[in-house]
């Protein structure tokens, strides 16, 4: 049964690594998006003023708001530590179980 749990354990783990990386990539292809809707923008003199503006501040022009969706793809990080978290967890109790057995004399 604890074998069973520190494997699941390590999947759980697997899991999160992989579900953190494909959700990373979603900020990405938006930003890219935005970034050919800035560039299309830009080329049309009566819409040029558009990119001054951004987001609900009124301090803030598209750059900034461009800026803030490609930091998006950082707030899957943490997501990817826990996942090796719980992959090393349980590799660490597995080998100080093995530790304690060998030390156990023999009966």
């Amino acid at each position: 049964m604890k074998i069973t749990t520190q494997i699941l354990t390590a999947l759980l783990g697997v899991v999160l690594i992989a579900y953190s990386t494909l959700q990373s990539t979603h900020p990405i292809a938006v930003w890219s998006d935005f970034k050919a809707f800035q560039a299309r923008v830009a080329q049309n003199d009566q819409c040029a003023d558009i990119l001054k503006h951004g987001g609900e501040s009124e301090h803030k022009c598209f750059d900034d708001l461009i800026t803030k969706v490609w930091n998006l793809k950082d707030a899957w990080r943490m997501i990817r530590y826990v996942g090796i978290l719980l992959i090393f967890i349980p590799v660490i109790q597995i080998a100080a179980d093995r530790k304690k057995r060998d030390r156990e004399p023999a009966r």
